[in-house]
Formats: structure tokens, C-alpha cells, sequence
């Protein structure tokens, strides 16, 4: 597992999650909503390759993803197939 990946642009990415063939791109940020929606997925909107890209939270308030998985904090800490 990498922690923080920064693309020329300067957007970052918090953790890269690589594991045999498969990649994971992952956020994380306390509270998620329409305002701040935005401002966590540029970085993940900008890459673009195929692999999963999530945003983990401990307060989801968003109204649209588009092609980013939101996952509850609490549903990550008891997930055991990352």
C-alpha cells in the first residue's frame, strides 16, 4: 500500500491500494457532502484507467457519486476483503 500519490498537477490521491492485478484508489475525509463533494473526487475523476476509486467517510451527505464508490467509515473498519 502506498500513502499519498501526487499526479503532476498537484492533486493527490490518500492511499494507492495494490494488491496482485488490482489497484485501488481511495480518499478519505470526515464528512462528505454536495460542497465538498467536488474537492475530494478531482484527483480520483483524473484518473483514467478502470480501477476502483472510493471515498471513505465518517458522515455521507452527497446526493450523486458519478463514477466513485462512497463508503461509510464504519463499514471500511469491519470490511475484511479489501
Amino acid at each position: 500500500m502506498k500513502f499519498f500519490r501526487q499526479n503532476r498537477s498537484g492533486d493527490d490521491i490518500d492511499f494507492v491500494i495494490k494488491k496482485d492485478n488490482i489497484i485501488k484508489y481511495v480518499q478519505v475525509c470526515e464528512t462528505l457532502d454536495d460542497k465538498n463533494f467536488e474537492t475530494e473526487s478531482r484527483s480520483l475523476l483524473k484518473i483514467k484507467d478502470a480501477y476502483d476509486k472510493f471515498i471513505i467517510c465518517s458522515t455521507i451527505s452527497v446526493s450523486r457519486t458519478r463514477r466513485i464508490k462512497i463508503i461509510y467509515l464504519g463499514d471500511f473498519l469491519v470490511k475484511k476483503d479489501w
